[in-house]
């Protein structure tokens, strides 16, 4: 499997959810995102793409037990808890409303991209 074999999925789900990320926090209009729950709902599918898309499998192959890797599997794990809590439209533990999980959901995504690109080019 090479390591960047989706690419250009992985870039285009990266400027969508900086877009939207962008937008939902400029408090401008979008069509169909009327509140932050269907803007986390969207930021959630986008980071789970990312995640899929980037170099998740290549990284799990080479450093199953690194702890860059146990920490973006537990950011992944919560980011999972936050964006289920908001399909379900149940109240997110800690956490006083929507604007608040968009936020958190918006910083894991940052933080475990960041993580993944400092351990790539570790395992190099």
């Amino acid at each position: 499997m090479s390591m960047y074999n989706s690419l250009p999925g992985l870039i285009t789900a990266g400027a969508l959810s900086v877009m939207l990320t962008v937008l939902v926090f400029s408090g401008n209009n979008i069509p169909f995102i009327t509140e932050y729950r269907n803007a986390t709902i969207i930021l959630f599918v986008l980071g789970f793409l990312m995640c899929t898309l980037g170099a998740m499998g290549y990284i799990l192959t080479k450093s199953v037990f690194s702890p860059v890797t146990l920490a973006g599997s537990l950011l992944g794990v919560l980011a999972i808890a936050i964006g289920v809590l908001a399909i379900l439209n149940k109240p997110i533990p800690f956490l006083q409303d929507e604007r608040q999980a968009f936020m958190v959901l918006a910083g894991i995504i940052l933080i475990k991209v960041i993580l993944a690109r400092i351990q790539l080019f570790v395992l190099k």
